[in-house]
């Protein structure tokens, strides 16, 4: 086995590797870019318990012609963002179908 292959091979290794996460962290952005830069939220209503510990915000997501308009309900501490904080509780998209993301067990 040659000895200056090995450093060869490992510097080789390393540099995939580093490339592979500057991909990851560039689609990493530019998912975020595209979540948080195209898509107006509007918040359509928000209510908070009487204790002021829990708070539901029915807000609405429009990313324009590139996804369906969605409104979302989230259930949040009641001094956050609901729009941002929040555990989404129920997707509905436009045309009628809707998604429960509600665990059966919260205890």
């Amino acid at each position: 086995m040659c000895h200056e292959c090995l450093p060869r091979k490992l510097k080789t290794l390393f540099a995939a590797i580093g490339v592979l996460a500057i991909l990851a962290l560039l689609a990493l952005y530019g998912w975020h870019l595209f979540e948080n830069g195209f898509c107006e939220t509007t918040v359509l209503k928000s209510l908070t318990t009487q204790d002021q510990s829990v708070k539901a915000t029915v807000y609405r997501r429009e990313c324009g012609a590139v996804a369906r308009t969605r409104t979302l309900v989230s259930l949040s501490n009641a001094k956050v963002d609901g729009t941002t904080k929040g555990e989404v509780i129920l997707l509905i998209q436009a045309g009628g179908s809707f998604h429960t993301r509600v665990k059966p067990d919260r205890s």
